[in-house]
């Protein structure tokens, strides 16, 4: 397969590996799909927020995802990323305090970065074909729950066996519902006969709107933290995002996690809708499906949702503060973060349980 090719076929089969495991990179995770999101995570990572993000990731995590990228043939793209971190290293520089700075330094290794990504996306794909050999049956239970209208996000549904008793337990509720619906039928009708007009499907905007608002609210109340939708309320946001991080892991933290991103992640894109002419908001998506709310500003898409989720459940190598500034700063967006390259889409939660629209 050629080029671009290799780039669809990783992110389609590594996206599906991302929502099969709570956590991709853990041990008891199957060695092939570890190494396939090892390879897709040093990519993405850098494509997503720049070379030295990467450089700044846990040192346990770098380690798997260097050995995995090793392990598919790419050790000279894994040198060039360690000789950034000893050029740095022997500057001095601390990133924290001279971001710009540090930046020029790791230039020349991140331009090489985009200038061969394309061929590690080949070594991938060669590698999930010859190892991952159930990889057709991964893609196709992530389609499975989009067509069953089921949870793709949760780790359960991809357990053997656990997505058809998923299928069975939607399908009763579906039949209970129905009953109930014949039950209630003479109130339905009376009340439909009664309407003055149709309910008005609720839009993407108002819909942000009113999770932001609620977004404000919990900050005020949990937190103590007052937001103003200002640029630099995100700061407050990532403090509090932090916070959640923290939270006991398993399925209770997965749950809030979805439910903490819809409204903080609400809040960042109105920050961004709010100071940025010709923001908005969009209810669907063409790649990633109905009501993933995705935000258009600056010519290009971001999903505020999804960085939140990330965030919460990723800790702070998905800093979204970080995140905004690296893309709402042109200048340096174009100069030291995505030279050559463009800006990637995100894999954004369904909203289709948290919000209640149709």
């Amino acid at each position: 397969m050629d080029k671009e090719e290799a780039r669809e076929f990783c992110e389609s089969i590594c996206v599906c590996i991302e929502f099969k495991y709570d956590r991709p990179l853990a041990a008891d995770v199957p060695q092939a799909e570890r190494i396939a999101w090892g390879v897709f995570s040093f990519c993405g990572i850098v494509e997503s927020d720049g070379l030295l993000a990467l450089i700044e990731q846990p040192e346990e995590d770098k380690a798997i995802m260097y050995e995995a990228v090793t392990a598919v043939g790419g050790t000279e793209h894994v040198d060039n990323v360690q000789a950034a971190e000893k050029a740095l290293a022997d500057s001095g520089v601390d990133p924290n305090e001279e971001y710009e700075r540090a930046g020029e330094i790791i230039e020349k290794y991140q331009n090489k970065f985009f200038a061969d990504v394309d061929h590690i996306y080949v070594l991938l794909a060669t590698y999930i074909e010859e190892h991952i050999e159930d990889y057709a049956d991964i893609f196709k239970t992530f389609n499975d729950c989009q067509e069953n209208g089921l949870d793709f996000l949760d780790p359960r549904v991809w357990k053997e066996g656990n997505l058809e008793k998923a299928k069975k337990r939607k399908l009763k509720k579906r039949i209970l519902l129905f009953i109930i619906n014949i039950i209630a039928g003479l109130s339905i009708v009376a009340a439909i006969y009664w309407m003055k007009t149709p309910a008005k499907e609720i839009s993407a905007s108002d819909n942000m709107m009113r999770h932001a608002s609620g977004a404000v609210d919990i900050a005020d109340k949990d937190y103590n933290i007052k937001l103003d939708y200002s640029p630099k309320s995100i700061m407050e946001v990532e403090k509090i995002l932090g916070k959640l991080h923290e939270v006991d892991t398993g399925q209770d933290k997965i749950k809030k996690a979805k439910t903490m991103a819809l409204f903080f992640g609400a809040y960042i894109g109105e920050c961004i809708r709010r100071s940025t002419p010709g923001a908005k908001w969009e209810k669907d998506h063409s790649v990633f499906g109905k009501k993933t709310y995705p935000l258009t500003w600056r010519s290009g898409t971001s999903f505020p949702l999804a960085w939140c989720y990330r965030r919460i459940m990723n800790g702070p190598k998905d800093n979204v503060w970080h995140k905004y500034l690296a893309l709402q700063d042109k200048e340096l967006f174009d100069a030291l973060i995505y030279p050559k390259a463009t800006l990637p889409t995100e894999i954004n939660i369904s909203l289709e349980q948290n919000n209640g629209t149709k």
